[in-house]
Order: structure tokens, then C-alpha cells, then sequence
């Protein structure tokens, strides 16, 4: 039997349900959940690329308000639009099982990000959200930034490919200023470019929390590099506590445990970072990817260390 003939037939031992890259549409969405309004062991829907649209969102939508077992839900790849975007917001006012919400690539835009960050004003359970793709623009990011000042349990948030720009970057900087709960956080491919990049590495100053940063692709040159690098946090520097706690910043190094360091400049700025990185955090990611920050020719001059580096 098919794990989706076991959905419709209630079967209590089925956990998850892996449905990506098929064409249920929205009447498949629509079968699965109405089955799902009642079910009590299926905690993982994977949707993925099926050809579903607001018509099969709404379906999902409306099964959150009653399932309470569900806690990861995959919609990424589905043209869902900004109507899809608003039936999931609206169900995330109330559901208080979902913690993983995968919207990526789902044609929400500026709108629908919107009607997301009005939910998780009020959702107390949502830990992760992927809305990746979208090209929300200033106007989403600003709206995401606002909720983020209010919402208290979303740990990882990915922003990436959404044209977001230096403003948007700078309404997410004035999040992570006060913002107490964001652990992850990818904002590569926006065009943030240095001005941005300054932004987000005067929030890191007070930003207490925040571990894995993507900046890459973002059109960040030597200026926002340099900054992102001489970062000085309040915290007192602690080897130990630094390599429990490895840090991985795409383009540039912040390490929240630590304390960072102003960087000469007199030299090539990829070997200063992994200089400074042998130093302070041995066993820290590294990874400068898709940003003019420099001549990388002094990386083939540098000692073999214990240090995992990406340059492209």
C-alpha cells in the first residue's frame, strides 16, 4: 500500500508523507487535506513542486485549523501567490503545532510576505520559515523586520533571492537590534551591497543571539567586508565556549561568543580573515562566495590550517 493510500485510510503508523516533484494539483491538496483534518499521527507533509495554487493552499490552510499533529509543512515550488500566502497566514494566527513552514519559491511577492509577518505577530510556535525566492522587496522585508520585533520563537529565517536591497536590509538590521531568537538567518542574493552590509554589522554589535549569517552574492566589496570583520561584541572572548558554539558567517566572520578584533589592513583581506580565524575560532566556517572583496591571491601563501575556506 502507497504511503498516500495509508493517509486515506487513517493509517495511525504513518509519520510522514513525501509528495514532492509529482502533479497532485489542487485537488490532490484538497484529497489530502481533508484527510489530514482528523489524522493524529502524521506530523511531516512534504508538497514540493506539484502544481498547487491558492485553491489547493487554501485546502491546506483550512486542514491547519484542525489537524494537531502536523509540526513541518512543504508548499516551496507551488505558485500559491499572494492569496495562498494570506490562507496560511490566517491558519498561523491560530495553529499552534506548525513549527517548520517551507514557502519557498511560491510567487507570494511583497503582499503575501506581508500577510506572513502578520501572523507570526501573533504565532507562538513556528520555529522555522523558509520564504526564499520570492522577491518580497523592500516593502516584505520591512514588513518581515516589524514582526520580528514582536514575535518570540522563530529561530531560523531564510530571505534569500528576494531583491531586498539596501533598505530592506537595513528594516532587518533594526530587527536583529532588539530581536532575542533568531539563530539563522540567510539574506544572500539581495543586492544589499556595503551600505547594507554596514547596516547589518552595526545591529551585530548589540545582536547577542544570532549564529549563521548569509551574506552572499550580495555585491559586498573590501569597505562592507571590513567591516563585517571588525566587529566588537560585549562579550568576553572564550576559546572553549567558541568551539562549542562554531559559528559560520557567508562573507566575513561574526562569532556572537566572542571577541572580535579590529583586522589590519595592510595586506590581502582573505588572508587577514583566515589569519584571524586560526586565532580566535580554529574550527569556525568560513566561506566567502560571489563578493568583490578582493585580490585572493595571497590564499595560496598561507600555512594548511585546520580551516574549511570556499572561495568563488
Amino acid at each position: 500500500m502507497s504511503s498516500l493510500q495509508r493517509l486515506l485510510s487513517n493509517d495511525k503508523t504513518l509519520t510522514s508523507l513525501i509528495l514532492g516533484n509529482n502533479q497532485i494539483g489542487n485537488e490532490g491538496a484538497r484529497a489530502i487535506a481533508e484527510s489530514l483534518r482528523q489524522n493524529t499521527s502524521l506530523s511531516s507533509l512534504i508538497l514540493g513542486d506539484n502544481g498547487i495554487g491558492f485553491e489547493g493552499a487554501q485546502s491546506i490552510a483550512e486542514m491547519l485549523l484542525f489537524n494537531t499533529t502536523l509540526t513541518s509543512v512543504n508548499l516551496g515550488w507551488n505558485m500559491i501567490g499572494v492569496e495562498g500566502a494570506r490562507a496560511i497566514g490566517e491558519a498561523l494566527r491560530d495553529n499552534t503545532t506548525l513549527m517548520t513552514l517551507n514557502l519557498r519559491c511560491t510567487g507570494i511577492c511583497g503582499d503575501g510576505a506581508q500577510a506572513i509577518a502578520e501572523s507570526l505577530r501573533q504565532n507562538t510556535k513556528l520555529v522555522s520559515l523558509d520564504l526564499g525566492w520570492n522577491m518580497i522587496g523592500v516593502e516584505g522585508a520591512q514588513a518581515i523586520a516589524e514582526s520580528l520585533l514582536q514575535n518570540t520563537t522563530l529561530t531560523s529565517l531564510d530571505l534569500g533571492w528576494n531583491e531586498i536591497g539596501v533598505e530592506g536590509a537595513r528594516a532587518i538590521a533594526d530587527a536583529l537590534s532588539y530581536n532575542t531568537t533568531l539563530i539563522e538567518l540567510n539574506l544572500g542574493y539581495n543586492g544589499i551591497c556595503d551600505e547594507g552590509a554596514q547596516a547589518i554589522a552595526e545591529a551585530l554589535h548589540k545582536n547577542t543571539t544570532l549564529r549563521s549569517l548569509n551574506l552572499s552574492q550580495n555585491g559586498i566589496c573590501f569597505e562592507g567586508a571590513r567591516i563585517l570583520t571588525s566587529i566588537n561584541t560585549k562579550r568576553t572572548a572564550d576559546e572553549t565556549t567558541c568551539n562549542k558554539n562554531h559559528q559560520t558567517v557567508l562573507l566575513g566572520l561574526y562569532d556572537p561568543l566572542s571577541l572580535i578584533y579590529q583586522l589590519p589592513h595592510d595586506g590581502c583581506l582573505l588572508r587577514q580573515i583566515i589569519e584571524f580565524a586560526r586565532v580566535i575560532i580554529p574550527h569556525c566556517v568560513i566561506i566567502l562566495v560571489g563578493n568583490p572583496v578582493g585580490d585572493p591571491s595571497g590564499l595560496t601563501q598561507v600555512p594548511p590550517y585546520p580551516l574549511p575556506i570556499q572561495v568563488g
